[in-house]
C-alpha cells in the first residue's frame, strides 16, 4: 500500500522548546505535556473508507498541472495557466508499506444513503433563458456560463446506475436510497426563487427503484422534465449556499424516513461555501449580478439563519464543523457524530461524505471569473481565496466526521487528501452530456463506514489500548461500540494517589502475554508517580520497578519514566526521562544495561521512547535534542536524524527501512527514508475543530499499512489510511472529558494483537 509523500526534506517551523509536563493540566498551545509513544496495532476493525476508483487527467482551464489546495495569506500568486499554491500540504510520490494484507472489509447489514444535491447555476442547471447572465463572459455572449459542469445532469440521469454500483460494492448489505436538493440562500445575493431544502425522495428505495423515483420527483418537479432549474441564473447565489440548512434537514428532521436498524450515510454534493466563519467568499470578483453593486458588503454571511422545517426549526447560526455558540451540539459535525437520528442508527453515528464538483466556481483558472477587479480574473488572489474556502469547507467537514471527500484533481485538502475529479462540460442543456467517469467513480465509491466484530470482552485482538494521560487511567476499548471493556486507574483527573490500583499521568502501555499490561506511570511535577508496573486483568500489580512518588537514580528508583516495553529476553526496557537514560531491567530488578552518557554526541536530553531493532540496536526518540538516534550494543550512535524536527515524541523503524516519527512540537507525523529524505508527512492541527497545538505523541504503522496516531491535545486517537482518510477515531476532537468517547490528552495507543513496527514481547511474561 502507498502513502502520498513529499520529495526532499521538509523544513519545519521552529518553535520554542516545550518542556515535559511540569504542572497539572493547563490546556493550550503553550502547555504540551510530555511527549510520547504509541504501541502496537492491528485494527481488525474493518474501517477503511472506500476510495474513488479512478482518477482521470485533464482540465478545462489553461493547463491544470498538478495543483495543491488552501490559500496561503501573503504567498505570491501562481503563474497564469497552472494550478499551484492552493494546498494545505504538499504531496506527491510513493511510499512502500508492508505487503501484509488488510483484514477483509466488514459491512453493515443495512445501509441507507441520502444524496443531498446542490443545484446552483454552475452545477449544471443554468437557465440561459432567464435573462440574468451577470458578468460571466460566456453567458454574456448568449452561451451557457463558462465551465458549467454536468454534475446535476449525471445524478439526474444516472441515479439508478449510481445506486446499483454502490449496492454492488456492498454485496453483504441491503442498501437503499433517498434524495434532496437545495440552493437558494434567500439573502442579499439571491433574488428569492428556489429552495433551501427540498426533499425529492423521502422514503428510502432499493437501487432498482431509485431512477424511477428521481424521474418522478427531481427530474419532473425540480428540473421541469429536463435538465434546467427554472430561473437559476446569476442573480442567484453562486459562491455560497444554505448547505448547513440542507444537512440539518437531512440529519436532524423528518425530511427522510430513516430507520434505526440501518447505518445512515449522507452524501453532500455541491460547489459552494457554507455560511460559517472561516469560509467567507467575496462576491466582488464573481460573475454574480450582485458584484456590481454590493459595495463594501460583498462578503458572504457567516451565520446560517434559522430555518422552519415541516416539524421544528434549526438553530440560528448552526455551525459547520464546530458550534458558533456556547452550545457545543449546534454544528453539522456534532449532529453527524452524536445527534439523535445518527446516534440511533447502526454504529451510533452517521457517515457524512462530501463531493466538491469541478466547475467554474471551484476552478481558480476558469474564464468565468471576470477581469477588471482587484484580485479578480482567472488566478486572481481573491479568486484563489474564494476557491480555497469553498473546497476547504467540504474537506474540513469530511475530516471532522470521518467521511470521504472527492474534489477537483488539482486540489489537495489540508490533511493531504488529493482530489480525483476531472472537469466534464455539460455540453448543452437540451441534450446534456451525462457521462462523467471520475464523478461516477466518486459517487459509487462513497464511504459508508464499517463495523468491527463484536467480541466477548477483555483482551480481544483489534481492541484499542489507550493511555488516557490526564484521566489517570489506561483503558481498553471495543472499537465497534466504543465501550470501555477494561480500565486501570481512577479515571479522575484531580486525584493524586500513586500506588495500588492507581496510576498518575501514564504515558505508555503495552499488552503483554496472558493479558498482562505494562504501564509507565509518568506522573506530573505536582503529582509524581515514578513507577513502571505490570498489572493483571484484575488490576493487581504483579511486578514493579520504581517507588510511588519517589524520584531517584539509584537502584530501584526512577525519575519520570515515560516508556516501557518487554524485550524478547523477558527483560523490561525503560526510558527514564528525568535521568536521561534508557535502562534494561531484569524481572529480578537488576539493571543489566544502561545507556545515558552525560557528555559527547550520544548524550540524551529527555529521551521519550526506545525500540529494540532486529539487529539489537536501540532506536531512541531523543525528545529535547530534537532528533532520533540509533545506538548499537557498544553505545555508539550509528545513525541519526534531526533535520527540522522539534520535540521528538516517538520513533519506529518500518520494514522497508524507513523511520516513522511523531514530530510533536511541529504537530505532525513524518516518515524519512534511509537517505534522510522526507517521504510522507501529515499535520494533525489543520481541521476546523483542531487545537492549534495538538502535539501528537505517538504513531505506529499497522499491519495493513494504516497509521494509528495519538493526537494528544486534540484528545483523540485516530487511524489514517494510506490515502490520508481518517477511517476511525476514538475521542471527540479537542474536547476534554472522561465520558463516552472522550479522552484527556491521550499519550499512546495500540491495537491489541498487532506489533508491526514495534518490539514484539515474548510469548510468556516470565
Amino acid at each position: 500500500m502507498n502513502r502520498p509523500s513529499v520529495d526532499g526534506p521538509v523544513n519545519a517551523t521552529s518553535r520554542n522548546p516545550v518542556p515535559r509536563e511540569t504542572a497539572q493540566p493547563f490546556r493550550g498551545p503553550s502547555s504540551p505535556r510530555g511527549l510520547l509513544r504509541l504501541s502496537l496495532p492491528i485494527l481488525v476493525v474493518g474501517i477503511m473508507a472506500l476510495l474513488p476508483a479512478g482518477v482521470l487527467a485533464g482540465s478545462p482551464g489553461a493547463g491544470n498541472a498538478g495543483l495543491a489546495s488552501v490559500h496561503s495569506i501573503g504567498s505570491a500568486p501562481a503563474a497564469q495557466g497552472s494550478h499551484q499554491g492552493l494546498s494545505g500540504l504538499a504531496g506527491s510520490g510513493a511510499h512502500s508499506a508492508p505487503s501484509s494484507l488488510r483484514p477483509a472489509r466488514l459491512g453493515w447489514s443495512d445501509i441507507q444513503v441520502a444524496f443531498v444535491v446542490e443545484t446552483t447555476a454552475y452545477d449544471g442547471v443554468y437557465d440561459s433563458g432567464a435573462g440574468d447572465s451577470g458578468r460571466d463572459p460566456c453567458a454574456s455572449s448568449g452561451s451557457l456560463v463558462c465551465e458549467e459542469a454536468n454534475g446535476v445532469p449525471v445524478i439526474a440521469a444516472r441515479a439508478g446506475q449510481i445506486a446499483q454500483a454502490i449496492a454492488s460494492a456492498h454485496p453483504g448489505s441491503n442498501v437503499s436510497f433517498a434524495m434532496a436538493d437545495f440552493f437558494a440562500s434567500i439573502d442579499a445575493f439571491d433574488d428569492g426563487d428556489g429552495s433551501a431544502f427540498h426533499v425529492d425522495v423521502q422514503n428510502f428505495t432499493a437501487a432498482g427503484g431509485l431512477q424511477s423515483a428521481v424521474n418522478h420527483s427531481f427530474r419532473t418537479v425540480v428540473l421541469g422534465s429536463g435538465y434546467v432549474y427554472g430561473d437559476s441564473d446569476l442573480s442567484d447565489n453562486i459562491l455560497h449556499s444554505p448547505s448547513i440548512t440542507a444537512l440539518y434537514g437531512a440529519l436532524a428532521t423528518n425530511g427522510f424516513n430513516w430507520s434505526t436498524s440501518t447505518h445512515h450515510v449522507v452524501v453532500l454534493i455541491g460547489s459552494t461555501a457554507p455560511r460559517a466563519p472561516g469560509y467567507t467568499v467575496n462576491y466582488t470578483v464573481s460573475a454574480s449580478d450582485y458584484s456590481t453593486f454590493c459595495g463594501k458588503s460583498c462578503l458572504s454571511p457567516t451565520c446560517e439563519p434559522s430555518y422552519a422545517f415541516s416539524v421544528g426549526s434549526s438553530p440560528n447560526c448552526e455551525g459547520w464543523t464546530t458550534s458558533q455558540t456556547s452550545n457545543a451540539t449546534q454544528s453539522i459535525a456534532w449532529l453527524a457524530q452524536h445527534g439523535g437520528r445518527c446516534a440511533s442508527s447502526l454504529g451510533g453515528n452517521c457517515t457524512l461524505d462530501t463531493i466538491s464538483l469541478y466547475n467554474g466556481v471551484t476552478d481558480p483558472l476558469s474564464k468565468q471569473w471576470p477581469t477588471g477587479r482587484t484580485g479578480g480574473g482567472p488566478n486572481g488572489t481573491l479568486v484563489r481565496a474564494n476557491v480555497a474556502h469553498i473546497l476547504n469547507a467540504s474537506c474540513d467537514l469530511a475530516a471532522a466526521t470521518g467521511g470521504s471527500w472527492a474534489g477537483p484533481n488539482f486540489f489537495t485538502c489540508p490533511n493531504g487528501q488529493k482530489g480525483n475529479l476531472s472537469f466534464v462540460s455539460i455540453g448543452s442543456t437540451s441534450s446534456p452530456n451525462t457521462t462523467n467517469p471520475s464523478l461516477f467513480a466518486a459517487l459509487t465509491s462513497i464511504g459508508v463506514g464499517a463495523p468491527v466484530p463484536s467480541h466477548s470482552g477483555f483482551n480481544q485482538p483489534g481492541d484499542l489500548l489507550i493511555t488516557d494521560q490526564f484521566n489517570n487511567r489506561v483503558i481498553e476499548v471495543n472499537p465497534l461500540t466504543k465501550q470501555i471493556v477494561w480500565s486501570f486507574g481512577t479515571g479522575n483527573a484531580s486525584r493524586c494517589n500513586p500506588g495500588p490500583g492507581a496510576v498518575i499521568a501514564p504515558n505508555d502501555a503495552e499488552r503483554l502475554a496472558g493479558g498482562l499490561t505494562l504501564i509507565a506511570g509518568t506522573g506530573t511535577s505536582a503529582c509524581p508517580d515514578n513507577r513502571v508496573i505490570v498489572v493483571n486483568s484484575g488490576g493487581s500489580v504483579i511486578w514493579q520497578y520504581g517507588s510511588a512518588g519517589v524520584a531517584g537514580n539509584s537502584s530501584g528508583l526512577l525519575n519520570v519514566p515515560v516508556f516501557a516495553i518487554q524485550l524478547p529476553n523477558h527483560d523490561i526496557l525503560i526510558v527514564d526521562q528525568g535521568n536521561n537514560r534508557v535502562i534494561e531491567v531484569t524481572l529480578s530488578h537488576r539493571i543489566v544495561h544502561s545507556y545515558g552518557p552525560t557528555t559527547g554526541p550520544g548524550a540524551l536530553n529527555a529521551p521519550n521512547s526506545a525500540e529494540q531493532l532486529a539487529n539489537g540496536d536501540l532506536l531512541i526518540a531523543d525528545e529535547n535534542n530534537n532528533r532520533v538516534i540509533e545506538v548499537n550494543a557498544t553505545g555508539h550512535v550509528v545513525w541519526k536524524y534531526g533535520h527540522g524536527l522539534h520535540i521528538v515524541a516517538f520513533a519506529s523503524r518500518l520494514s522497508n527501512g524507513d523511520t516513522l516519527i511523531a514530530d510533536s512540537g511541529n504537530n505532525r507525523i513524518v516518515e524519512i527514508n534511509a537517505t534522510h529524505q522526507v517521504v510522507f508527512h501529515y499535520s494533525t492541527n489543520l481541521s476546523g475543530a483542531s487545537n492549534a497545538q495538538p502535539n501528537p505523541t505517538c504513531v505506529v504503522e499497522l499491519r495493513g499499512g494504516d497509521l494509528l496516531i495519538t493526537d494528544q491535545f486534540n484528545d483523540r486517537v485516530f487511524v489514517l489510511d494510506p490515502n490520508r482518510h481518517i477511517v476511525y477515531q476514538y475521542g471527540t476532537t479537542n474536547v476534554v472529558g472522561s465520558g463516552f468517547d472522550q479522552l484527556n490528552a491521550p499519550y499512546s495507543a495500540a491495537v491489541i494483537g498487532d506489533y508491526t513496527g514495534v518490539t514484539l514481547p515474548p510469548s510468556v511474561f516470565r
